[in-house]
């Protein structure tokens, strides 16, 4: 049913696994198990990237076209300040444009019950929650202990943690698992109580990977020459985007909206000696597509004899692009009286 979003909190008589037992762990026991080498649901390789750490065979994903951070951490001064915390998380995470998922994760029930009641509550007392809420049409903000979370996806996930607790792997794991877009950590502690464990590790390269760690540049000289020619058109270039499998060699930022690619340019000398496949011929444009690009392929042997006609090609691509506002949308025009339809 439509609707305001509501904001639902974890009943504390519902039947849930062993303590520090998750619901895909005690599944995992019982029910096969396939590990996946591409993660399809983030939308930014960025998210996956700490998972690598820990995981028995090698993932990786797709770039997304956003170059602000993916994952964010805020320091709060004490457990008490948490909760406030994450009611500013949320509806900083639904202040955005379109409607937009949220889920709450903590470390325990109560905890859980104490953010969902004060979401309630600031809610009821304006604060600009109630309006954040109505934008979602429908959609709940859930809170509940992390341990519960099992297998469903969310736009935004705010981590609330507590002082004094252990990061594992399998946290931080779920974490990222459940998070299309964002994710906010926050507490006292960044690395909870273990600096040196291996979950410790994995937020480190959360954030280190989200605030965009350098990739050094393509040494090819056909795509040295292409990102030069592009630069000379008034383009902003970045080459390469992202890194691994799925890195995109060329990518040009959308003109009207700084911080945000548009055109991913694939050249078939990059990656060196790779052979054209299913995942490069017709999976790779379609999950650059659902993300947001607009992939291109260049064949080298047209970039090598007319490189001109390529870049005007690309520019071109880039001006038809921009998108054109509502408001200069001219309404459509009614049939003339008498006329058939």
């Amino acid at each position: 049913e439509g609707g305001a979003a509501t904001v639902e909190g974890g009943a504390a008589d519902r039947a849930e696994p062993a303590e520090g037992r998750s619901l895909l762990d005690a599944a995992s026991s019982l029910l096969p198990v396939r590990t996946l080498d591409t993660h399809y649901r983030a939308l930014d390789q960025r998210m996956v990237a700490p998972v690598a750490l820990a995981a028995s065979a090698p993932v990786d994903a797709y770039v997304g076209v956003h170059a602000a951070p993916r994952a964010q951490w805020r320091v709060v001064a004490g457990d008490a300040d948490v909760i406030a915390a994450a009611v500013a998380s949320v509806i900083d995470a639904l202040s955005g444009p379109g409607r937009r998922s949220v889920v709450v994760l903590t470390d325990d029930e109560a905890s859980a019950e104490a953010i969902a009641s004060a979401l309630a509550d600031a809610a009821g007392a304006g604060r600009g929650v109630r309006a954040a809420l109505d934008r979602q049409s429908g959609h709940a903000v859930r809170c509940m202990p992390l341990r519960r979370w099992a297998g469903e996806v969310c736009d935004h996930v705010v981590w609330a943690r507590q002082t004094g607790r252990d990061v594992s792997v399998a946290d931080v794991a779920t974490v990222l698992a459940a998070a299309r877009r964002a994710v906010v950590l926050m507490g006292v502690q960044r690395h909870g109580a273990n600096p040196s464990s291996q979950g410790a590790a994995m937020i480190t390269e959360l954030l280190r990977s989200s605030a965009g760690a350098a990739v050094p540049a393509s040494t090819n000289p056909l795509v040295t020459d292409l990102v030069s020619r592009l630069r000379a058109e008034g383009l902003t270039v970045q080459a390469p985007v992202g890194k691994g499998r799925y890195a995109v060699p060329i990518g040009i930022e959308d003109p009207n909206r700084p911080g945000r690619m548009l055109v991913a340019i694939d050249v078939d000398t990059e990656p060196p000696g790779q052979r054209p496949d299913r995942d490069s011929v017709r999976l790779r444009p379609e999950q650059l597509s659902r993300l947001g690009w607009i992939p291109v392929n260049v064949l080298s042997d047209r970039l090598f004899r007319h490189p001109d006609r390529e870049v005007r090609a690309l520019a071109s691509m880039v001006l038809a692009s921009e998108d054109v506002p509502l408001a200069t949308v001219p309404p459509a025009q009614a049939p003339p009286s008498g006329s058939s339809s």
